[in-house]
């Protein structure tokens, strides 16, 4: 008898309009989650999409610069000190980036971004902050800017997140931007390649 008014008393409990508002809410609740859910992965996937697709058109059209660039380089003689000074450095950006290890691929990136910078400081371009100097940059003369705007952007991750990680592949992306970038500006030799190990 115990045990049938305990049932009754747990049916009363769990159809009273108290109750029935609980559930109905927990039931909105989850759709709701579910749905954000589902946004969240579907914009994820879109981010990803976008950056193959950009990596992808950006490799296309580098290819041209590539060529472009070592036709200027062979008619360049001598490279004057500023030009040994990021040859330099981008050798030992070069050498970070052999090591199997991604917080020297990361140590790489911040270098390769204040190599950047320096590049564009000695165009003359103004500005106080990289990325005012970015903005102030003309497609015409700086044709790679887009590109210029993603490593920079992919730096800012690794220097103000401590979490941001890194794989070989974008590693290997962002190096190579790098590099078009620098040989575009005419600061290094075009057959300097770096790779992940």
């Amino acid at each position: 008898m115990e045990v049938l008014n305990f049932l009754e008393g747990v049916k009363n409990f769990v159809y009273s309009p108290a109750m029935i508002g609980v559930q109905v809410f927990v039931v909105l609740l989850s759709l709701g989650l579910a749905f954000l859910l589902a946004r969240i992965i579907k914009d994820l996937g879109e981010v990803h999409r976008w950056w193959e697709n950009k990596t992808v058109s950006l490799e296309q059209g580098a290819d041209q610069d590539d060529m472009q660039n070592r036709a200027t380089a062979t008619q360049t003689q001598q490279p004057d000190q500023d030009n040994a000074f990021f040859q330099e450095q981008w050798n030992t950006i070069v050498q970070r980036m052999h090591s199997t290890e991604q917080e020297q691929w990361k140590l790489a990136i911040i270098e390769a971004d204040a190599l950047l910078d320096r590049a564009i400081q000695q165009t003359g371009v103004r500005g106080d902050t990289m990325g005012e100097r970015m903005q102030n940059l003309s497609r015409q003369n700086f044709p790679l800017i887009d590109s210029a705007w993603q490593v920079h952007r992919i730096r800012n991750y690794i220097a103000h997140d401590p979490t941001y990680t890194i794989d070989v592949t974008t590693a290997s992306r962002v190096f190579e931007l790098y590099r078009r970038i620098f040989v575009r500006l005419g600061v290094i030799v075009p057959n300097n390649v770096a790779q992940p190990v």
